[in-house]
């Protein structure tokens, strides 16, 4: 049984049931590859095969049943049900200008107010001339979500039952699949097998982040990559993780529209840490990587590809708006030179991955106990923190928009509203790690704001639960921003799941979980 649901809804999806014996109870996982839990089902249920990676105790005939097949081992997972977007409208907030900030990634409802909506114009050098794939490619489609998160938040649910009621509405909104290793491409196959089976035919999304440049993470170390910036990485980047993707991609059915969401933080560090040795060194790599990516990626029919472009709180000052446009325009147009479908298959560009930046900070100051101050950007007036008017995403988009005017550059974006519920909850607007007092944001929508028509979609890129870094200070791959007095302890490696930050999450969800 595959679930689908209206995403502005949000109220269907059957409640879970938490098992109170060795069996599992309705609805409940019963098995699949990497399963190690009770495959045996209650009275009432069947253990069902949903796909390769999750069985589900569905209502049936039999008594006590047991799953038929076992589980093998492989890496992370596939996807499982639906969800349909429906456009609606929402609200902004308002915010103005100066220098540098840095952050990172690994990795509802609305309520209202106003914001001007004046654009000017940058010069800047030749633009690449992009034209988006037709049309908000959100519209009006189902998305399909992750199945691997799907079991990771019915281990919750077994730990917390009082979670089961969100996990449902949850396991219909939609949920994108991270490719951040080599091995993960072998996640693509079974996922696009299983959205062809849910869909029935009818068109569907599913949303991947493709994440794996030499030198990833140049300016952090919670979610290092494994490949070195050198010049075998790059060649490894595009013969072993882009080239198979691309390759797998294309058998997918015609019915499916594949979302790519390009290289969390990349860009955005070339501009803001190239003091950093790492980042110096990976820079080049990161163009090059990313012009191929785009270049070979935009061959796939039915795609629609978004470059990370951080978020307000790293790149909303100033100097940083507009510096950020020449990157943006030379790696889009070295990529049209190599393919011209490129200038069509990117439709623009995705703020927030991964962080906690609010969509509408309602006149909160983004750092605990601070004040906004009133500033003015291109003559309009905005309420901004530390010279920096772009206080929540909504804002970071409306600026972003106005710059990119003129510039050749295609202004559509997504929010990742998938952990950004709760405004002013960081002891400094830089702290991205695990952070504690978020909640889920908005749920995914389509053209959610009528005040910012370049918003294409509210979207979930970073699987709520996932961890963003482990806070073992001893651990390799600890970053300092993970121990911090605003990061949640006992948090595990990057990209495992961490219970307690689920909790939190569903439980601090802003606006509230409908029906639960």
């Amino acid at each position: 049984m595959k679930l689908t649901a209206v995403l502005s809804a949000i109220t269907v999806a059957a409640p879970l049931l938490v098992a109170a014996q060795n069996c599992q109870s309705i609805y409940l996982q019963c098995g699949g590859i990497n399963w190690t839990g009770s495959t045996c089902c209650a009275s009432g249920t069947v253990c069902t095969d949903l796909n390769p990676y999750y069985y589900q105790c569905l209502p049936g005939t039999a008594s006590s049943t047991t799953a038929t097949k076992t589980t093998t081992t492989t890496t992370k997972p596939t996807t499982v049900p639906t969800t349909t977007i429906t456009a609606t409208t929402s609200k902004p907030t308002t915010t103005t200008t100066t220098t540098t900030a840095t952050s990172k990634p690994t990795t509802t409802t609305t309520a209202t107010t106003t914001i001007p909506t004046t654009k000017t114009t940058t010069t800047t050098s030749a633009a690449p001339t992009t034209t988006a794939s037709a049309g908000n490619p959100y519209t009006g489609q189902k998305l399909y979500t992750n199945s691997l998160w799907i079991t990771h938040m019915q281990s919750s649910v077994a730990i917390d039952s009082t979670l089961s009621c969100a996990v449902g509405k949850l396991s219909t909104a939609g949920q994108s699949i991270w490719l951040d290793t080599m091995a993960a491409i072998s996640l693509i196959a079974p996922a696009l097998a299983d959205a062809e089976t849910v869909s029935g035919g009818a068109p569907i999304i599913i949303q991947f982040v493709i994440y794996d440049l030499p030198g990833r993470d140049c300016a952090a170390l919670a979610s290092n990559g494994e490949l070195p910036a050198t010049d075998a990485g790059i060649a490894t980047y595009k013969s072993d993780y882009i080239d198979p993707i691309v390759a797998a991609f294309k058998l997918k059915a015609s019915n499916i529209r594949l979302v790519l969401i390009i290289e969390p933080d990349s860009l955005p560090n070339i501009l803001t840490n190239a003091n950093l040795a790492t980042c110096a060194t990976s820079a080049p790599y990161y163009r090059e990587g990313i012009e191929y990516a785009l270049s070979q990626l935009a061959n796939i029919p039915n795609v629609y590809m978004y470059l990370d472009i951080a978020h307000g709180g790293w790149l909303g000052w100033p100097n940083n708006l507009s510096g950020i446009v020449p990157i943006m325009q030379s790696v889009l147009t070295a990529a049209t030179a190599l393919n011209s479908a490129v200038a069509s298959a990117v439709r623009g560009f995705a703020t927030n991955v991964a962080n906690y930046s609010p969509t509408h900070a309602n006149g909160v100051a983004p750092v605990i106990g601070a004040t906004l101050s009133p500033g003015t950007y291109n003559g309009v007036t905005y309420e901004e923190y530390e010279g920096n008017p772009a206080i929540d995403e909504t804002t970071y988009v409306q600026l972003l928009t106005q710059e990119f005017a003129g510039t050749g550059l295609p202004a559509h974006f997504v929010i990742d509203t998938s952990r950004n519920g709760r405004a002013g909850i960081r002891d400094a607007w830089g702290d991205w790690c695990n952070v504690n007092g978020a909640g889920i944001g908005y749920f995914p929508q389509a053209s959610p704001d009528s005040t910012t028509p370049s918003l294409d979609a509210y979207t979930w890129i970073k699987p709520q639960g996932d961890a963003d870094g482990t806070s073992n200070t001893t651990a390799p791959r600890y970053d300092a921003h993970c121990g911090l007095a605003d990061s949640l302890p006992n948090a595990p490696q990057a990209g495992q799941w961490f219970h307690a930050e689920f909790d939190m999450l569903v439980k601090n969800a802003n606006p509230a979980i409908a029906g639960c």
